[in-house]
């Protein structure tokens, strides 16, 4: 059985007063990745215009990425010579687990620990 449509389309990403649309995925069960180029691109929009007070920007997201099709996900991207990059933290959620095959398979666990621990644990592992 298929579980999902490989399909892409275009979630809404806020730019100061205005909305726009980057692509996505979406399974069928609603879940969607954020596709890595295209955040990249938001996130250099927003360096162009701090650019005068800013060396680099690293964005920071609980949503997940994806590359290419056959991508399960992708943890983030950078691209030095432009001074940006991306990051998924969304995988480091010890209240989570998630299929090895599947990117759309994320389940939580059955005994969730306290938003503190989990808060902690996140920071923790994103910055190893």
């Amino acid at each position: 059985k298929q579980w999902y449509q490989r399909r892409v389309r275009e979630v809404w990403v806020k730019r100061g007063d205005k909305k726009r649309y980057v692509q996505a995925r979406v399974a069928e069960n609603g879940r969607f990745q954020i596709n890595i180029t295209a955040a990249l691109q938001e996130v250099r929009y927003h360096l162009e215009l701090n650019s005068s007070n800013s060396l680099c920007v690293i964005a920071l997201t609980k949503y997940e990425l994806f590359e290419s099709r056959s991508d399960l996900f992708v943890a983030g991207m950078a691209s030095g010579n432009q001074r940006i990059a991306v990051f998924s933290i969304l995988r480091y959620d010890p209240n989570l687990t998630f299929s090895s095959e599947f990117w759309h398979d994320m389940r939580k666990v059955s005994k969730p620990l306290s938003k503190l621990k989990t808060d902690r644990l996140i920071f923790e592992r994103s910055v190893k």
